[in-house]
């Protein structure tokens, strides 16, 4: 991913926050014949040690699976975003452009095997997710969710690689990333102010 100095997260702390609070995103991989494929599915995010690691499950109808085992895929996570006008700079020579978070993750599938942790990383994602649904979950019939198992897969990646994008003005004065901030909390649409939030957490001088 292309990413200028400005714009680079190397802070992990800050990456992990971003997943954990942005989960959904886009796993892509190659097929047999070297078609791009896609899904888009939640993730849970874990930090062993140094390392990180990614969760997930999805349909045993979805083919792209089939294809993970021991291969390298990429993860996108992106959100929020928003147009950012020239209105809004100091200097009139300026021009439109795009404010917006995402992280590319590289790391190696793993298929779970397991049918026990299956099962424990679906109910993990509902423990993240809807935690409240939890004791309603375990009071379900085992026969159900015996038959659920079956139409699951679940893998973990091993993540070996990590670029982020935190481009939020940061090549600006701090008065204009100021400006763009408040001109975008106080817009109407939810993620335009959730990218506000997120450039006065990042300012830079």
């Amino acid at each position: 991913m292309y990413t200028p100095n400005y714009f680079a997260q190397k802070d992990h702390q800050k990456i992990f926050e971003f997943i954990k609070a942005y989960p959904f995103a886009t796993l892509v991989s190659l097929d047999n014949s070297q078609e791009i494929i896609a899904t888009h599915l939640p993730f849970l995010i874990f930090k062993e040690g140094e390392h990180w690691i990614l969760k997930t499950h999805m349909s045993k109808f979805n083919p792209q699976w089939k294809e993970l085992v021991g291969q390298k895929s990429l993860i996108i996570f992106q959100e929020p975003h928003a147009y950012i006008s020239p209105s809004l700079y100091t200097l009139k020579r300026n021009v439109p452009t795009w404010n917006y978070i995402a992280v590319h993750m590289y790391g190696t599938t793993e298929l779970i095997q397991n049918k026990e942790e299956t099962m424990n990383i679906l109910k993990a994602t509902i423990q993240e997710f809807e935690p409240k649904f939890v004791p309603k979950w375990e009071v379900l019939d085992e026969d159900y969710k015996s038959a659920l198992e079956e139409e699951l897969v679940a893998f973990e990646l091993k993540i070996e690689r990590i670029e982020a994008t935190f481009k939020l003005s940061q090549n600006k004065t701090i008065k204009e990333q100021e400006r763009i901030a408040i001109y975008l909390l106080n817009e109407e649409k939810s993620v335009k102010r959730e990218l506000g939030t997120w450039m006065l957490q990042n300012k830079k001088a």
